[in-house]
């Protein structure tokens, strides 16, 4: 199996879990590693949110964008940004090479969106990526 099957394994495993619409895995420089259909990461979605990790302030005023929707800022840790737009959200976990993004859509509960995407960041993390 190749590297790139492999990250869109992780995608698909996610997905069919039913508590993601959308997830990517995205290199610390803006680089799609693997994403789900429709769903496109900027490189400057990638530069915003990575700026939050050290500085979350820049979000609280004015929110940010993940492919092209608006999101209030919730609330960061030093390894996850959480966004909102009415029923959908975001959340975002950073890892040490690459960040896995997930978006759940009206009538997925956030928290298990929220803890989804960080187990899989604890896996990429425990692997060093």
């Amino acid at each position: 199996m190749s590297l790139a099957s492999t990250w869109q394994d992780y995608i698909e495993a996610v997905i069919a879990c039913g508590h993601v619409s959308k997830v990517a895995i995205v290199g610390l420089d803006g680089t799609t590693w693997a994403s789900s259909s429709n769903f496109e990461v900027t490189k400057a979605d990638v530069a915003t949110i990575f700026k939050a990790f050290v500085d979350p302030s820049s979000l609280s005023v004015h929110g940010f964008r993940m492919s092209g929707k608006h999101y209030v800022f919730i609330r960061s840790t030093t390894e996850n940004v959480i966004g909102k737009n009415g029923q959908t959200g975001v959340t975002v976990c950073k890892c040490q090479q690459c960040m896995v993004i997930g978006i759940y859509e009206e009538g997925m509960q956030p928290g298990t969106c929220n803890n989804i995407i960080m187990k899989v960041g604890d896996y990429l993390k425990e692997n060093n990526l």
